[in-house]
């Protein structure tokens, strides 16, 4: 979009899947894109039409399987990578917003199967580091980054607790 008018600059298509299971309070458009002015990070769920009992909810309902996808864009609309990050499932729907730091591209997948956050190299989109978060339960919050006494913490607010990362690692403080 042309930030002075609204018009439409470039519009491109990063996925083609069947759309995922979500609560009734949410939608398909809650991750939000990111950009270090040289190219914009979008994440989108590959959703893959097949369905698990619902974990972690009060009343049994079917949900979809999907796949975390990353891609990175230049300005005129041309994709710079597309990359496959990890398993997703949720009662709730699919929400991960991308985190520029340094030269990462850091990804929350916390969600109702085995979660995790993994960064991705910003210029190649391959994973530098996965941590496996002992969590099993969703929590979708964007992670923030702060430097705290000597130490960069990359922190983020979970159901069941609230860890502390180093972002250039995925080693827990």
């Amino acid at each position: 979009m042309n930030r002075l008018d609204g018009r439409t600059l470039w519009e491109r298509v990063v996925i083609k899947s069947p759309p995922e299971s979500i609560h009734s309070l949410n939608s398909r458009a809650s991750g939000t894109p990111t950009t270090d002015g040289k190219l914009v990070y979008v994440t989108f769920l590959m959703a893959k039409g097949e369905e698990v009992i619902a974990p972690n909810v009060e009343s049994e309902r079917m949900i979809t399987l999907g796949r975390i996808m990353v891609a990175a864009y230049d300005f005129e609309g041309n994709e710079q990578w597309k990359t496959d990050a990890c398993a997703f499932v949720s009662a709730h729907g699919f929400n991960t917003c991308p985190v520029l730091f340094e030269d990462l591209v850091i990804i929350n997948g916390d969600h109702d199967g085995e979660a995790y956050i993994v960064a991705l190299e910003r210029e190649t989109g391959n994973v530098r580091w996965r941590t496996m978060q002992e969590n099993k339960t969703r929590s979708y919050v964007t992670p923030i980054i702060r430097k705290i006494g000597d130490r960069t913490q990359m922190i983020l607010s979970g159901s069941l607790c609230v860890p502390s990362y180093d972002p250039r690692t995925g080693k827990r403080h």
